[in-house]
This record gives C-alpha cells, structure tokens and sequence, in this order.
C-alpha cells in the first residue's frame, strides 16, 4: 500500500474496508451440473 498514491489508496471501491470485505462472497467455479442449470435458466428467458 505504500507504493500506492493515497488517492487512490483512500477509494472504498478499489480497496474496500474490513466491514465492506466481511460482506462479500468469493466467486467459485460451477459445477458441471450448475453450468448446465444456468445454461438452461438462461435458454428459458431467452439470453442465448
């Protein structure tokens, strides 16, 4: 962080803080079965 330029350290929406971070949720690679229900959910509402 010391390498960086304070206003950029300071934006919340590049370096979020620890109750910001608390709230998040990591991505995680889908399923085989999960990819083919949102394939077809997708295929429902027609977002080819």
């Amino acid at each position: 962080m010391r390498l960086i330029r304070p206003e950029i350290a300071s934006k919340r929406a590049v370096f979020p803080g620890a109750e910001q971070l608390a709230q998040m949720q990591q991505l995680h690679e889908l399923t085989r079965a999960e990819r083919r229900l949102f394939n077809h959910m997708r295929i429902e509402i027609g977002l080819r």
